[in-house]
Order: structure tokens, then C-alpha cells, then sequence
């Protein structure tokens, strides 16, 4: 039904002053806590993608085991950081994600991040591996084209249909939805700023990063149809593996169940 959806939208957009409560939000603002379990040993870390709050990630969050606590990355200008202004600069942006991690004291991390996300999650890593910090013990990226290939298109700055049409194409957001004029204006703007920023990373030589690398693609993902994921091995000088899971480009989404099954296996795989 779209009345209660519509709701549900809104209320994660304006109405979240309760959320530090239902999220568990830390001090540490980069970084918002979706899970609390007592018997976790590993603190996956998730990189939204364009467009996202850290909310997007909690139907995942509820189906991962009990020993994988779940941490969104929580961007300025959304959620219960609506009031701040975007992001501008992708390693300015890692940098303070990365200052929150250590902050927090985590250890036993993981690293998740889809579409957008993946660029992000390698920046992290990329950072935290040349400052010499406490690694991910395992990176799993999805939804994207590695970093050094360059983007075919630009959406920052595309005309409002252009854009519109653009992201029903990939299932980014019901059309229902964006019929509200109120809140496609506020969606758009906060997903132009995402353009912007990942846009702004540009294509970059790759990095070889010293930890295992998992690459999940969805078999019917229209952004990656010319894209050969095969090229993300140059990424890691560690164990690299592919994972094909059936769906478009959101393909966790409403049922998150398939990406939580790779996540854990990729768990009990690498991480012991």
C-alpha cells in the first residue's frame, strides 16, 4: 500500500529525534550501531550507497547472526544528521569514518559497501592500510565498477527527468514515491549530493590492498551489464572470490536474506 509506505518515508526523513534510541547511535557520528549482540566477534561496518541513510541497512542488520554487530555509515544531510550540510570530499569524508572506528575502539571489522558504498569502502580501507591502522580482516564490495574504471555517465548535474527516469530504471525508489513533490525534491537534492561526491573521487589507479575481497554481483544489474567485475583482483594481493546472487541492482532489498548469507559465509570463510 503507498499511504503506509509513504509514512514509513517520511517518518525516517523527519521524524527520526527518536532514533539514537531504536539505532543505538554512538557519539561517534560517522557511525551509526544497528545491532547490539553480546556474542558478536565481528564489527561489519556498511557503506551506503547513493542516496541512502544508515536506517537502509537495518532489514540486513536483522538477518545477520548473532556474531556479526552492524554499524552503518551515517553521511551529513540525512536521517538524525538531516540538519548538516553534505558531504563534499569522498577522502575527507573516509578520513572521519575512518577517526570514528578507532574512536569506538573497533577491532574485528569487516567492511560492506554497495554501489556508491564500494568506492567508499576501498578509500576506508585504502586510508586505514596506508596510515597503518587496524585493518577490515575481510572487504566485500557489491553493485559497483572497480575505482579505476571511469564512469560512462554523470548524474550531479543531469536535468531533473534525466535523473528521475535514471533512477526508476534501476529500481532506486518507487515511482509512487516520487510522486510526492515534497519529498522527491528532498530525495533528489540528497541524491545529486551523493552524485557529487562519488563523482568526485574520479577514476583512481588501483590499490592493492592486503586483506581478502569478496565481489557480489546481481545476475540482472543493469549498471554493471558492461562491466567486468573481474577487474576488482586488482584490489587485493589476498584471496579473491565471486559471488553471483539472483535480482537487479537492489537486490537485498525488500528481502536482504541472499546478501546475508553471503556476508556470514564470507565470515565463517575468512574470519576464524
Amino acid at each position: 500500500m503507498i499511504f503506509p509506505l509513504m509514512v514509513l518515508l517520511f517518518l525516517l526523513e523527519f521524524a527520526i529525534q527518536g532514533v539514537e534510541q531504536r539505532m543505538s547511535i554512538p557519539p561517534a557520528k560517522w557511525l551509526s550501531r544497528l545491532t547490539r549482540n553480546a556474542s558478536a566477534r565481528i564489527n561489519l561496518v556498511c557503506f551506503p550507497y547513493g542516496g541512502a541513510g544508515a536506517s537502509a541497512y537495518k532489514p540486513l542488520a536483522m538477518q545477520l547472526p548473532a556474531d556479526i554487530d552492524v554499524w552503518a555509515v551515517q553521511l551529513p544531510g540525512r536521517e538524525n544528521r538531516f540538519s548538516e550540510p553534505f558531504a563534499q570530499d569522498a577522502d575527507a569524508a573516509v578520513q572521519a569514518i575512518s577517526a570514528d572506528i578507532d574512536r569506538l575502539g573497533l577491532n574485528n571489522l569487516m567492511f560492506f559497501g554497495h554501489s556508491m558504498g564500494s568506492d567508499l569502502a576501498v578509500l576506508c580501507a585504502s586510508f586505514r592500510q596506508q596510515q597503518k591502522r587496524t585493518m577490515p580482516r575481510l572487504l566485500v564490495v557489491s553493485g559497483n565498477k572497480p575505482p579505476h574504471m571511469p564512469l560512462q555517465q554523470f548524474w550531479a548535474s543531469a536535468p531533473e527527468p534525466a535523473l528521475v527516469q535514471h533512477v526508476l530504471a534501476f529500481g532506486g525508489i518507487l515511482p509512487e514515491v516520487l510522486a510526492n513533490a515534497e519529498f522527491a525534491a528532498i530525495y533528489l537534492e540528497k541524491l545529486r549530493a551523493d552524485y557529487r561526491l562519488y563523482e568526485g573521487i574520479g577514476a583512481r589507479p588501483p590499490v592493492m590492498l592486503d586483506i581478502p575481497l569478496v565481489v557480489v554481483r546481481s545476475d540482472t544489474d543493469p549498471l554493471l551489464a558492461d562491466v567486468d567485475v573481474n577487474e576488482w583482483r586488482h584490489y587485493s594481493s589476498r584471496p579473491f572470490m565471486l559471488r553471483e546472487v539472483k535480482g537487479g541492482h537492489f537486490y537485498f532489498q525488500p528481502d536482504a536474506g541472499e546478501l546475508a548469507a553471503v556476508l556470514a559465509a564470507a565470515v565463517k570463510g575468512q574470519i576464524t
